[in-house]
């Protein structure tokens, strides 16, 4: 029988290896070549989302935080997070965006992981606060459209601004409507973003059997 072909197209980056969910072997051995990169420790990476909830996933969510030197540093960077990932089996997930490190410093709240901003001024909030109307972030990603085996998961954002050859510059919804969705679903975060370092052994962190 003949093996069934895989593609996943991001923009301008391409991979015709399929990955695996999150393992933590895989995912140790991805960070230490991350870490070998060069000027990588110019920014602070944070680990979140549904891999540290032990939530069936099949991608590592990371977000970057601080200020930009240049466009092509910052591509650097994420984009051979992106392929080293490959690599390693692993769908890397990684977006730029400063405005959420204050929040990321601060912590989870009761249901986001990323806390609000009724949280962040007065440390507590309701489901009201958590839900409360999205606001438009600015949010660097990697390619501006995404095609898995030939089908449109991520459409183009008609308003995307192009960077550099990789990186496009978009306004992303916060809270999101798959947030939403699921806190209102009842479905809450219970852990915080984690900071991203050499020496993390992703053992700690990603559901293993």
């Amino acid at each position: 029988m003949k093996a069934q072909s895989f593609s996943y197209i991001r923009g301008e980056l391409e991979t015709n290896t399929p990955w695996y969910p999150p393992d933590p072997e895989f995912l140790n051995a991805w960070r230490d070549e991350f870490f070998a990169i060069e000027g990588v420790d110019h920014y602070t990476y944070w680990l979140c989302g549904a891999v540290l909830e032990s939530w069936p996933t099949q991608d590592v969510d990371i977000l970057i935080t601080g200020s930009v030197i240049d466009y092509q540093h910052l591509e650097h960077v994420m984009v051979n997070a992106m392929r080293l990932g490959f690599k390693h089996r692993q769908l890397i997930d990684i977006a730029w965006n400063d405005y959420y490190k204050k929040y990321l410093e601060r912590g989870r709240c009761e249901r986001r992981a990323i806390c609000c901003d009724h949280y962040y001024q007065h440390g507590w909030c309701s489901l009201e606060h958590c839900t409360a109307q999205a606001r438009q972030i600015e949010t660097i990603v990697v390619g501006n459209e995404i095609i898995k085996n030939g089908l449109e998961i991520t459409p183009p954002d008609p308003y995307a601004v192009r960077l550099s050859k990789y990186l496009w510059k978009i306004q992303m919804d916060s809270p999101s409507e798959r947030q939403i969705q699921r806190m209102l679903e009842g479905k809450v975060y219970t852990q915080s973003p984690i900071i991203l370092r050499p020496d993390l052994d992703f053992k700690d962190y990603v559901n293993w059997p």
